[in-house]
């Protein structure tokens, strides 16, 4: 556990420095541009319909888990371990509040999606 945690900080550390250094260096050769907004990036209307079908499969894949972690529950009140059940069954119930966050955004997102691209 150590070791993976060594090597998170490790690798995080690296993009920070990396991000940081591509940031100076970028700023001294970009061009100053007076349009506003220009510097959005542009995302076509398939490439956003892609985006939430790939967030709305992750969304499913997280359910699912969640549902095997409410199985998990089930099997260790049986076995007589409630504490770490009513532990599991806390972040359970984060999560399902999460996901039905996450989930009403998706849904604005979504709308938004279809009126600008019909």
């Amino acid at each position: 556990m150590k070791l993976r945690n060594a090597v998170a900080s490790v690798a995080v550390a690296g993009a920070l420095t990396l991000g940081v250094a591509g940031t100076a260096s970028a700023q001294g050769n970009a061009p100053t541009s007076s349009v506003p907004g220009s510097g959005h990036l542009i995302i076509t209307c398939e490439h956003a319909k892609e985006r939430l079908d790939k967030i709305e499969a992750h969304l499913t894949k997280v359910e699912e888990r969640i549902a095997n972690a409410g199985k998990a529950v089930e099997k260790m009140r049986s076995q007589g371990r409630n504490d770490a059940a009513d532990r599991l069954q806390k972040r359970i119930d984060a999560a399902k509040e999460r996901i039905a966050d996450v989930r009403t955004r998706l849904h604005n997102v979504e709308t938004r999606v279809a009126e600008r691209c019909k």
